[in-house]
Parts: C-alpha cells; sequence; structure tokens
C-alpha cells in the first residue's frame, strides 16, 4: 500500500508543482474518468494518464 501511496504522490506532485489549484483540478478529473470507467477509487493508470496533461 506504502508503494502505491507513493506512486500516486509522485504522480500528483510532477502533474502540478504543489499547486494546490491544479492538484484539484487533476485529482477531479481522475476521479470523474476513474467513476465512469466503473471504478470505485481513482485508478492508477487512469491518473496517470490525466496528470500526463498537465506536465
Amino acid at each position: 500500500m506504502l508503494n502505491t501511496t507513493k506512486g500516486f504522490l509522485t504522480i500528483l506532485l510532477e502533474a502540478t508543482q504543489g499547486y494546490i489549484g491544479r492538484l484539484d483540478e487533476v485529482l477531479r478529473e481522475a476521479a470523474i474518468a476513474s467513476l465512469s470507467q466503473g471504478h470505485k477509487k481513482v485508478d492508477h493508470k487512469i491518473l496517470k494518464e490525466i496528470a500526463r496533461e498537465y506536465s
């Protein structure tokens, strides 16, 4: 679980550069995309795809 959390944090930090507003956008888009694909949690693959758009 720790490796997964660390991976999520690394992705988010790289995509947002620490900006809270951008973090909100990335997480919101990742949550919507994950839910629309039937996941109950933010999927790691989807988060990477969304974060790539902000990098």
